[in-house]
């Protein structure tokens, strides 16, 4: 078979195969003559422009072009007439509408008897391309500045090349500059503190022989000797085989973040030290007071027993003024007896040393014994007692006298003579209340949130009614060792009522 039995390789055919792929194009082309005239345009030429090609054809091409680009087009032309070709020239063209719209130009010489009988011109519109790379653009600037902000940066290495790209913020964190640094990773291990070096080398051997995740924080050193931390986390990068290729990762600048839990656990130690200073004093400071307040009781006892046996009415005092001072010093004798009784009550509930017997206790019978106790405290006022008949609580009844005993006292000590205190107790569902009210000074309200801690006493309080400060302290343990609850209701000049609580006992008092 000859060439001419193949009608695809005729000239002819193959003229109209190219018209064809031409008219079918996306870039416009025409044509021009020697004279600047168009010669032909394709459909894409008409979408491009706006003009027919009944328009366009025999006009000077140089019509359609923005006059301050004319001069640069005819120059152009005449070099392709000359005989070069221009590939890829940037400009823009003036749409029938007068949008300009930037393209990109190749001009093509036709040749013919040696000479050039015209130019073919190839336009493409570029807009969507240069707004992608101005959209582009704006994106990488955006996701500087994030980084920047953040203080993160990306990092990408290639393990065929062995390139290390970096992000500026990288460059920024380690304190170097693109041309300073070699971009390989044995440049950037450089960079890492000489102590941690070994270990990131190795966790990043790591995470390639097994295609774990990287994660390591660690310390990197700048030019200029300043320590700043890097949080840096990274994934093996595969090609479609499974083959490494490389790893893909961020780093994070963690120093003030470091900083801050540095200076959080410095505070924290300093908090931890101070305070097992404070428990340590606490330690001692019961420990003193237990060893003073069994010290204290040998001869208190001495006096109290001689006071004893020069009251005896066997042993008959000469007259009124001996009396009056044996009794004087009888009472402040057993005053110091029940401080020192409430100071070793305080230290062994502090260290928790005291054990309760709670069972069923009859509320009134122990409230007469704690009355009974206290007689000679309570000898100046008069005192009222309402006490529900029946009520049975679970309480312990060393534990339940000390809560009434302190309250009585306090009451006494605070309430002016012939005064009236005021016992009650009345069942309120599944508890029963139990109250003492005096008629004294009554408690300011910014010091009854506090008035149940060790140690409080109230301001301007006379000699010899200050206390020990631990009355209402102990009270408070011990209703809550006995799963109760304790307030105080006051107001200043109004005298001061004291409530507990303690559960019912439903079984039968013992």
């Amino acid at each position: 078979m000859t060439s001419d039995d193949h009608p695809e390789r005729h000239p002819a055919h193959l003229v109209e195969h190219l018209a064809n792929v031409v008219a079918a194009s996306d870039d416009a082309i025409f044509t021009q003559d020697r004279n600047g005239r168009v010669t032909s345009w394709n459909r894409a030429a008409q979408r491009l422009y706006g003009w027919t090609e009944e328009e366009v054809i025999g006009r000077p091409y140089a019509d359609l072009v923005p006059s301050h680009r004319r001069e640069e087009l005819v120059s152009l032309i005449d070099r392709a007439l000359a005989g070069e070709r221009i590939e890829r020239f940037s400009g823009e063209l003036q749409r029938r509408d007068g949008m300009l719209v930037p393209i990109v130009l190749t001009v093509v010489p036709l040749t013919g008897d040696g000479l050039a009988g015209g130019v073919s011109v190839i336009v493409r519109d570029v807009s969507e391309q240069l707004e992608a790379q101005a959209t582009l653009a704006e994106g990488m600037q955006r996701l500087e500045e994030m980084q920047a902000l953040a203080h993160v940066g990306l990092w990408v290495w290639d393990a065929g090349s062995g390139d290390l790209q970096m992000t500026p913020e990288l460059y920024r964190i380690h304190g170097v500059t693109p041309l300073g640094f070699e971009g390989t990773l044995d440049s950037y291990l450089e960079l890492v503190h000489v102590d941690e070096r070994a270990k990131v080398a190795e966790a990043l051997q790591h995470a390639l022989v097994t295609g774990e995740r990287y994660e390591r924080e660690y310390p990197v050193e700048r030019p200029g000797g300043e320590i700043r931390w890097v949080n840096s986390r990274a994934d093996v990068v595969r090609d479609s085989s499974g083959v490494v290729v490389g790893m893909r990762g961020i780093a994070e600048d963690v120093t003030e973040r470091r900083t801050v839990e540095d200076t959080l656990r410095a505070a924290y130690e300093r908090e931890r030290v101070a305070a097992e200073q404070l428990r340590e004093a606490d330690r001692l400071k019961d420990e003193f007071l237990s060893i003073v307040s069994h010290e204290l009781r040998t001869p208190l006892a001495s006096i109290l027993g001689m006071t004893y046996a020069l009251g005896d009415d066997r042993q008959p005092l000469e007259d009124d003024l001996q009396r009056d001072l044996l009794q004087r010093i009888t009472r402040n004798a057993d005053e110091m007896r029940r401080m020192i009784e409430r100071l070793l009550d305080f230290s062994r509930l502090q260290a928790g040393r005291v054990d309760l017997a709670i069972g069923p206790l009859p509320i009134d019978a122990a409230i007469d014994r704690c009355l009974v106790n206290l007689h000679d405290v309570l000898v100046d006022q008069r005192v009222e007692v309402d006490v529900e008949p029946g009520l049975v609580a679970m309480a312990d009844e060393d534990g339940f006298n000390r809560i009434v005993q302190n309250l009585l006292t306090n009451a006494a000590k605070f309430s002016p003579p012939d005064a009236a205190v005021t016992v009650r107790a009345a069942r309120h569902g599944d508890i029963i209340r139990i109250s003492v009210r005096d008629e004294g000074r009554g408690i300011p309200p910014e010091r009854q949130e506090h008035i149940f801690d060790r140690f409080v006493q109230l301001p301007d309080q006379p000699v010899g009614k200050r206390g020990t400060g631990v009355g209402l302290a102990i009270v408070a343990r011990y209703v809550e060792l006995q799963g109760g609850s304790i307030w105080v209701d006051s107001a200043v000049d109004a005298g001061a009522t004291f409530t507990f609580t303690l559960p019912v006992a439903h079984g039968p008092a013992g």
